[in-house]
């Protein structure tokens, strides 16, 4: 019988079993489902049944893999209510905060992935400059990677598993997805919809379980596409390169926002408390450190404490802002973060606190000030409802602040001048930066994300994004197959001269310098073509 322990300083739930997993709706600590725990030769004879399946799904062609997506995308849509309630359930979020960063970001990442994938499969011709009068043409082709595997997180464990899933397959590729162990229902959920739409069951395939599955799926797929923690991102990354594979790593931030002291206060405000409250702060580009120039930063902690206490959290997912945090452990970490900070001199303005009276996993939102600079807080990622407030006197010290992390996921810039908010985002250290806004960049799928620094490896989105699932192979054509090479053996004093010429007409300066130097290598290279004809040295 799975059971919920809750003691005055953790909860724990009795996740794993008997070759099975539990998921918990977290708002209420009540078990909802159990899935299989798949292990290491499940997971190999599952990636051995992808290689068998995959090359008849790339030779479906692009238009069928489109017709089955689309079909998944309508009905994705059709059921958007029923599974944005199932994902709320095992995540704790609110009905609304399901449909909107998980079912409708997923659908509309399946419509753009199959349309954007016809652009990266198409040859490109490349420009080959001066060696096209030698007769020569060049053109790249994409392949797919072949197995790839996904392993996803928790707390957008539909739009997260998405996004990888689809770009493999719209690229033709087959796909181990391993979801979080924490939300594996929703994973099921991903697989029943593409293979109800037409997506053979091998191609794609479903692995629930733990880090062990989890590591499996790093061994014996041909390439990893991650979204977690630092810590198991790291692990990940050296598993992958010890046999020789690459991978795909987002891993987390510590995001910071510049108010700069011009800002819109309270779209500032506004936009800032979503940003840093939205999913329960569960979001790894949450605003985690605001800094505020320091002739708005009174009347801006005021605004920003009065919008945080007003909102609602609680376990009616119908009528609250914010539901709870979707793992226990995740709760402590909060805990202890904001709890060190305390201890280390920062005051809490509002929050701070486990919510009373509800029995789920629920943490006030929380607003800190004084916060050390360098201290946990200001570098480590919290990746819950928790946010620090700070002045600054100059731009200059509101880069180094911003830049002051080891990580590099997201940042934002907020003032009325657009210009100058872009030029200092352009200076921060992520990869990627809103202007008066926080997030919501993250969901779109025609632009890169991804991080810099400690927060990942690679990008997902864009056609940049796309170009991770496929290889490119470059196919080099000489147009004339019957005229020999002249640098072809043997070697002679002609064919040393000719090809010092050649490389002052291709890469010298000065037009009448090179015209020259083309003739020399014109005249020492047809010689040497000849002597070697002849059996001669070309001398």
């Amino acid at each position: 019988m799975a059971t919920a322990t809750t003691t005055d300083t953790a909860i724990r739930l009795d996740r794993i079993g008997e070759g099975r997993i539990r998921s918990y709706d977290p708002m209420t600590l009540e078990p909802i489902g159990e899935v299989p725990l798949r292990d290491a030769a499940w997971v190999r004879d599952a990636v051995a049944r992808a290689r068998v399946a995959q090359p008849g799904w790339w030779r479906l062609g692009l238009a069928g893999r489109r017709k089955i997506l689309d079909r998944a995308r309508e009905a994705l849509l059709s059921e958007a209510r029923a599974i944005a309630e199932r994902v709320a359930h095992e995540c704790g979020k609110t009905y609304t905060g399901a449909l909107l960063s998980d079912v409708n970001p997923s659908a509309d990442w399946i419509g753009w992935a199959a349309s954007a994938a016809a652009d990266v499969l198409a040859p490109e011709r490349l420009s080959l400059r001066h060696y096209a009068l030698m007769g020569r043409r060049s053109h790249l082709v994409a392949r797919p990677i072949g197995v790839v595997g996904v392993i996803s997180p928790w707390n957008f464990p539909l739009f997260l598993s998405m996004q990888s899933t689809v770009s493999a397959l719209a690229t033709g590729n087959a796909v181990i997805l391993k979801p979080s162990e924490i939300t594996p229902l929703s994973g099921l959920e991903i697989g029943r919809i593409f293979h109800e739409a037409g997506v053979p069951e091998d191609v794609l395939i479903v692995a629930t379980g733990d880090g062990r599955t989890g590591a499996a799926v790093v061994e014996h797929t041909d390439k990893i596409f991650f979204i977690g923690s630092g810590r198991t991102g790291h692990r990940i990354h050296v598993a992958a390169a010890e046999r020789d594979k690459c991978c795909v790593l987002e891993l987390g931030g510590n995001a910071p926002a510049v108010v700069l002291a011009d800002a819109h206060l309270d779209n500032a405000v506004r936009g800032l408390v979503w940003g840093a409250f939205f999913n329960a702060g569960q979001v790894c580009a949450s605003a985690q450190r605001v800094y505020v120039a320091r002739p708005l930063y009174d009347r801006f902690v005021e605004r920003f404490v009065e919008h945080t206490r007003a909102l609602r959290v609680g376990d009616d997912r119908e009528h609250v802002d914010i539901g709870s945090l979707t793992w226990e452990r995740q709760l402590e970490v909060v805990e202890g973060m904001i709890g060190r900070a305390r201890e280390e001199g920062a005051e809490v303005l509002t929050g701070g606190r486990r919510v009373p009276g509800l029995k789920g996993l629920f943490y006030e939102p929380t607003v800190l000030v004084g916060v050390e600079r360098g201290s946990e807080f200001t570098r480590e990622e919290l990746f819950g409802p928790g946010v620090m407030i700070a002045p600054f006197d100059t731009e200059e010290q509101a880069v180094q602040l911003a830049n002051d992390t080891p990580y590099g996921l997201h940042a934002s810039v907020w003032s009325r001048d657009v210009r100058r908010a872009t030029r200092i985002a352009e200076r921060i250290d992520a990869g990627a930066v809103s202007v008066n806004d926080h997030l919501t960049m993250a969901g779109i799928p025609d632009a890169p994300w991804g991080g810099v620094k400690a927060s990942g490896i690679g990008v997902i989105g864009s056609r940049y994004g796309l170009l991770e699932f496929v290889s490119r192979r470059h196919v080099h054509v000489n147009r004339y197959p019957s005229v020999p090479m002249p640098w072809w053996f043997p070697e002679s004093e002609r064919l040393r001269e000719g090809v010092a010429a050649l490389g002052e007409a291709l890469a010298g300066t000065g037009l009448r310098r090179r015209a020259r130097a083309a003739w020399r290598a014109f005249g020492h290279l047809r010689a040497s073509l000849g002597g070697a004809a002849d059996g001669t040295d070309g001398a």
